[in-house]
């Protein structure tokens, strides 16, 4: 049997650069993905952009710092013990300096997430 248990060590990292990582961490179901963030400044990082998750659903619980994320042109402040939740299909962007996990159903797969324009048109 898989373990039902994983630590820093068991997780891929994902996007390293100087903006920031993420911690993807392993599981058993495709129907839940959970992930460590550390944003210091803007994902993604060009300016104009916002991705789009055309399948995943998401909520951000921020564990340390604070920021803004966009989700269809509305902004939210977020701080410390705060929950964001970016529905599938829905185009978002975070920004500030934040350390946040997030919880992803289905199971995030890159394929269904785009970066798209901030406002089409």
């Amino acid at each position: 049997m898989e373990s039902p248990k994983y630590s820093r060590s068991d997780a891929f990292v994902v996007r390293p650069d100087q903006k920031g990582v993420i911690y993807e961490y392993p599981n058993q179901s495709h129907a839940l993905r959970m992930s460590y963030m550390e944003v210091n400044g803007r994902r993604p990082g060009e300016p104009g952009k916002a991705f789009l998750e055309e399948d995943c659903t998401f909520a951000i619980y921020i564990i340390d710092g604070a920021g803004t994320i966009w989700i269809e042109g509305e902004e939210f402040k977020l701080g410390a013990q705060d929950v964001a939740t970016v529905l599938a299909g829905k185009r978002w962007y975070i920004e500030g300096n934040l350390k946040y996990v997030t919880a992803t159903t289905p199971a995030f797969y890159p394929e269904q997430s785009t970066m798209v324009d901030v406002n089409p048109g």
